[in-house]
């Protein structure tokens, strides 16, 4: 997938970087912004485009659910995966407009394949750098991906 632009929303600094990280890790993403806050994201999404959206539920002053709404509304066809160790929240986001759920306790797998269901195909596919092991979001990132340099 050419031009794969992604925006990570979420208020801690650890989780942004590794995040970041897994998705560097998957060798197609070309651009990837991030938010500590829903105005910040809000700000960026005339200028940045993103084509998905990573976003964590839980955010200061305004929710995450009620962001989903916010952006679905304005730019539908941006795809957002909500991120949240809650997973009561799954119908809620679902019902505020939702592509894709992800607990923050599944594996990195199954925010890969998340994002790749909610694009509707994978940023990754047809390349042999795809990604050989994970890392889990709550500790330090390790990716052995072919043709790319492993991160540490």
């Amino acid at each position: 997938m050419v031009n794969m632009r992604i925006l990570v929303i979420e208020t801690h600094f650890q989780a942004r970087q590794s995040l970041k990280a897994l998705l560097d890790g998957w060798c197609r993403i070309v651009r990837i912004r991030e938010a500590v806050s829903i105005g910040e994201a809000l700000n960026l999404l005339e200028e940045f485009q993103p084509l998905a959206i990573l976003l964590d539920v839980r955010m200061p002053k305004r929710s995450g659910l009620d962001a989903v709404s916010l952006v679905k509304e304005k730019y539908p066809s941006i795809k957002i995966v909500v991120l949240s160790l809650d997973s009561d929240l799954k119908a809620d986001s679902f019902v505020a407009g939702a592509d894709a759920f992800v607990s923050k306790s599944d594996s990195p797998e199954k925010l890969r394949e998340a994002l790749a269901d909610a694009m509707g195909e994978s940023p990754w596919a047809g390349t042999a750098q795809q990604p050989k092991r994970y890392f889990s979001l709550s500790r330090e990132p390790t990716i052995d991906c072919t043709n790319c340099e492993e991160i540490n």
